[in-house]
């Protein structure tokens, strides 16, 4: 994280030290368990198919590439719509909406 950006940023002492190192205990949840968590877990709650497998990977692999911390690193819009989550899940489900 830029410095500036560290410095300002006041509650960071809650997950991280001085030096920029994560407290031990910390918690540290992973895209799958986040999946879980904030996807998987209200469909079955709400008596809604879970996403599939092969969905999943292609939605997680879109979500790390969009919100990659570096700019350089992100994908563009065009290269987000281009991706295999958009073509084979949410543009063909956004045609059958219209």
């Amino acid at each position: 994280m830029r410095l500036e950006w560290w410095l300002k940023w006041e509650p960071r002492m809650r997950w991280f030290d001085e030096a920029g190192t994560r407290h031990s205990g910390a918690n540290i949840r992973t895209w799958e368990q986040r999946f879980s968590d904030s996807v998987q877990e209200p469909r079955r709650e709400a008596k809604i198919q879970e996403v599939g497998e092969e969905e999943k990977v292609s939605l997680l692999a879109m979500l790390t590439a969009m919100l990659a911390f570096r700019p350089e690193e992100r994908q563009t819009a065009t290269e987000v719509m281009e991706c295999e989550w958009m073509q084979r899940g949410a543009l063909p489900e956004l045609v059958k909406c219209k």
